[in-house]
């Protein structure tokens, strides 16, 4: 169902310090807000009783159960209220630049393969929307029939299928995201939302014939620098 497409592709220079700035972005976008409230001696419940004499018995002083040294007791110093780890800002120009170096980074090392359709376009096959569909499809463009999706990743490493525009046989599409979602090594992301995470946590990327187009006008050499 999937037959190998030739690149066609100039990749840019690698820009390691942008590619870094967006991965931390992203990362700590994903991390989000965080509350986090230790309980102080106000809140943490036990016996304010002393646990032995202040004096005669060779032990240190204590004047209760609840002290941080003690099991079960108050955390020392821990964190009190919430953090936003998303308050991170990244300009959109510089976002795509990374977008470019790390798809530019897979198409040096020559792991990018492009494909007319992953689902037949108009007309999908009735068999589009069964996982093993997919992982014969990849078994086309890799030539490894070693491919399984029911242990683990292949040896290939992890896969990314980028999707082209909206157009024609989006019943297809739709069949074919729910059967590629069940095999644990493929992600999905359509060609407009692609972001350097994506890429780079990806072993390989595999992409339609229209998400390459679209790829290569919205960050290409001609659109990148200008888009906002």
């Amino acid at each position: 169902p999937l037959s190998p497409y030739p690149s066609l592709v100039t990749p840019p220079p690698p820009r390691v310090d942008v590619l870094h700035r967006a991965f931390v972005h992203q990362r700590r976008c994903a991390r989000g807000l965080r509350h986090a409230s230790v309980k102080s001696y106000n809140e943490k419940s036990g016996s304010g009783r002393k646990p032995h004499p202040q004096k005669g018995t060779g032990r240190a002083r204590q004047g209760n159960r609840r002290r941080p040294g003690n099991r079960g007791g108050l955390k020392a110093h821990g964190p009190k209220g919430d953090t936003d780890y998303s308050n991170t800002k990244i300009n959109k120009k510089l976002f795509h630049l990374a977008t470019r170096s790390a798809l530019g980074q897979r198409v040096r090392e020559e792991r990018v393969k492009v494909v007319e359709s992953f689902y037949g376009g108009a007309e999908p096959a009735p068999e589009v929307g069964k996982t093993k569909y997919a992982v014969e499809g990849l078994v086309n463009v890799f030539g490894d029939p070693g491919l399984k999706y029911a242990t683990g990743r292949p040896e290939n490493g992890r896969v990314l299928l980028l999707l082209g525009p909206d157009g024609e046989g989006e019943g297809g599409r739709s069949r074919f995201l729910r059967a590629a979602k069940n095999v644990p090594w493929i992600e999905c992301v359509r060609a407009r939302d692609v972001n350097p995470w994506a890429v780079l946590r990806n072993d390989w990327a595999v992409m339609e014939r229209g998400a390459w187009e679209e790829i290569g006008e919205r960050w290409g050499e001609r659109g990148g620098e200008d888009r906002e």
